[in-house]
């Protein structure tokens, strides 16, 4: 036999878990709101955390260049006293290379001056020795080396006088030599 159709209690019954439905979509959007609520809670609470991060970086740097600030020690007045002291000590250098520099030139000098009157006496006492020299005739001379007769008396004074000429030149030109020299040397 068929079974009866119980519409009524159906319908009942229908309309029963249809509004279970209701509830069940009120509560999950009740549940979302709540999410959406604690997210958004969540996203402020982390904007309020960095905002006082950052504050507490930005003190944190402030006091560091404040305590910087206030220990470092200002070294411009050594700086340009170390400087100043730089300046001097080059000035200093190159005086003492200067002074190096003539005190080499007067040894040398010095050395010259005494190579030069060392030079200068020698040609004096040259000069003196050639200036006292004079002409002896050895009176063999004026003899015929091979039978020793006396030369005529004519020719022996000719001979003398040529003799005295040619040494007198010779002595000259040699004292002129050594007064040119000297002449030089000054």
């Amino acid at each position: 036999k068929p079974v009866p159709l119980l519409f009524e209690e159906l319908e009942k019954e229908l309309v029963y878990k249809e509004d279970q439905l209701k509830e069940i979509d009120l509560q999950l959007q009740d549940s979302s709101n709540q999410n959406q609520s604690i997210v958004n809670q969540k996203i402020a609470l982390q904007d309020k955390i960095f905002e006082l991060q950052t504050k507490v970086a930005t003190i944190e740097n402030d006091l560091k260049n404040q305590a910087t600030a206030k220990t470092k020690v200002d070294t411009s007045k050594v700086d340009t006293l170390k400087q100043k002291l730089s300046n001097h000590n080059y000035e200093l250098a190159t005086a003492k290379n200067n002074l190096q520099q003539i005190e080499n030139k007067l040894r040398s000098d010095k050395s010259q001056k005494e190579s030069i009157e060392f030079d200068m006496q020698k040609l004096r006492d040259e000069w003196t020795s050639v200036n006292a020299e004079t002409l002896v005739f050895d009176e063999n001379a004026f003899h015929c080396p091979a039978c020793k007769r006396e030369f005529e008396s004519g020719d022996v004074e000719q001979k003398r006088n040529d003799l005295t000429a040619n040494f007198n030149n010779s002595k000259k030109s040699r004292l002129d030599q050594i007064s040119k020299k000297g002449a030089e040397l000054k």
